[in-house]
């Protein structure tokens, strides 16, 4: 496929899933089955440019308990030739962290997704992709906790997870 027109390729993936895949109806699908087309060594037109995936789904069953905190504070243009990895220029957004459970409201959705709209229409386009999904980051881990009817899924936490292999700023426009 050529992209050469385009800036950046982003690909959301929402379904079930456990640490190392994805569930589509008929298989299970590595994350790796789903980036390793896009890399430089297979897709020329997307050398250099960022490739961002997004995905909500469970990495595994582990529940997160959550811990109280309390505090006051919280935390020039020479053209130049060069080889890159091709393994550079991918962001993976998961909507938790490997091994953990991924929750979702029966009415509102996903906590991830929801929460990465709300930001990206607040602040997409004044801030950086990262600092954008930091607040995201933050947005789940702080505003967000089960609330099931089985008490052992009550009171329950989660924190999104980001791999970045950017080699540049995202912002956009």
């Amino acid at each position: 496929m050529d992209y050469s027109q385009m800036d950046c390729l982003f690909v959301a993936v929402l379904s079930h899933g456990d640490e190392n895949h994805l569930f589509a109806v008929d298989r299970a699908i590595s994350y790796e089955m789903l980036t390793s087309p896009l890399k430089s060594d297979r897709a020329a037109s997307l050398i250099g440019k960022p490739k961002l995936f997004l995905f909500q789904a469970c990495r595994g069953e582990k529940l997160d308990e959550g811990k109280l905190l309390r505090s006051d504070a919280f935390p020039g243009g020479e053209s130049k030739q060069y080889f890159i990895a091709k393994e550079s220029d991918f962001l993976l957004a998961y909507s938790t962290v490997p091994g953990y459970y991924s929750w979702r409201n029966c009415a509102n959705g996903s906590w991830f997704v929801q929460a990465f709209c709300e930001v990206m229409l607040r602040d997409g386009r004044r801030l950086e992709f990262v600092q954008l999904l930091t607040r995201v980051n933050r947005m789940v881990s702080y505003t967000f906790q089960s609330n099931a009817s089985q008490f052992s899924m009550t009171n329950k936490k989660q924190s999104p997870c980001i791999t970045s292999m950017l080699t540049k700023s995202l912002y956009f426009a």
